[in-house]
Parts: structure tokens; sequence; C-alpha cells
């Protein structure tokens, strides 16, 4: 008797075994019918996984690889702690408004004499997504909306820091355009002036 279904041909097939001629006698049929009864699998599976135990040439399927990582990707923020207080102030930067320093190293500190766990006990899995929850508790933390430098003029920022920032002043004295300027410097005249 020949025993070859449609699914186990096109299976074979996949495993570069385009001709293969299966004698099945009555006993065999039996037990695959018994095997199927109790697991809920197909003859024709049964007997795929159990010619494949016994050929050497059939290998299993490779699990897939993990994601390779995006250029754009980072560590930064990843695991139960950071590696120190360097690692929390690069993750931190442009995620928090200034001064970043000050705030990294309260939030590295809180956390440190926690142990790195959380409120309910359990530790922490990823500490960057901690960060979320503390700008939640902290919302003057937040970084404020992009600057429309459009609505700044240059005269106003120097007259600011004139008055204000002298050293920032003397640093400046030479820009002809605003654009010249860190985005800190016009971020921190523009928080004063919302003030």
């Amino acid at each position: 008797m020949s025993f070859l279904s449609t699914k186990l041909r096109s299976t074979l097939k996949k495993i570069k075994m385009t001709r293969v001629d299966i004698k099945v006698n009555d006993h065999v049929l039996a037990r695959l019918d018994a095997i199927s009864d109790l697991t809920g699998l197909s003859r024709s599976s049964i007997f795929l996984a159990s010619f494949a135990e016994y050929r050497a040439d059939v290998q299993p399927e490779a699990k897939r690889k993990p994601r390779a990582k995006k250029k754009g990707d980072s560590d930064l923020g990843v695991g139960n702690k950071p590696k120190d207080i360097n690692e929390v102030i690069k993750y931190f930067t442009g995620k928090v408004n200034s001064p970043v320093k000050e705030k990294a190293e309260q939030f590295f500190s809180y956390y440190q004499q926690q142990g790195w766990k959380l409120s309910n006990g359990n530790s922490v899995k990823e500490w960057g997504a901690c960060l979320r929850g503390w700008l939640q508790r902290h919302p003057e933390w937040r970084p404020l909306p992009s600057v429309d430098r459009e609505e700044i003029s240059l005269d106003e920022f120097m007259d600011w820091c004139k008055e204000h920032r002298k050293p920032w002043f003397e640093k400046f004295r030479g820009v002809t355009k605003l654009s010249e300027v860190s985005d800190f410097y016009v971020e921190e005249f523009t928080n004063a002036r919302a003030n």
C-alpha cells in the first residue's frame, strides 16, 4: 500500500526530497491512526515527524534571529539599571528640559537609594521606561515645545542677555543671525520670557 499525502509530498519537496516512494503496511497505518487519536495530529504529520527523526540529513528549521538593530537604535535606557550617572545624563538629554544634569542626578540618586526597585517592590526591568512615570509626577520636567525662532528677534535676545546673562552677551556679541545661537540659549531666553 502506498501512503503519501499531498501535504507530505509538498513538505518533502521543501526539504529537497523530490522523489520518495514509501511503502507502508497495515500495521504501520494502524499505529499511525492510534497515535493520531492520542495526539490529534494528522497521520501525515506524525509520519513526517518520525521520518525526520530517523533521517540524519533532515535538519530542524532554524530559529529566527532577533531583528538587527537599525542604525539609529540605541542601548540607552535598556536594562534594569544604568552603568553610571553619565549614561542617565546622555539618555535625559532632549527628553527633559534643562538643567539636564541636575535632573538626571536627582533621578539616578532616587532609584539608586531604592535599589532600582519600583514602589510596588518589583525590580526595574527597563530603567529608561521609569522616566515616563517620573515625567508624569514632575510635569515641570517635560521639555517645552520647540522654540519658534521666527517669533524672536536677535536684538530682543541680545538685550535680554545684556541684562540677565552678561557672559552670554559677551559670547554672542559678534553674532549676526539668531540661527547662529544654540537652541539651549534660545530656550533659556524663551523660558525666562514666559515666566
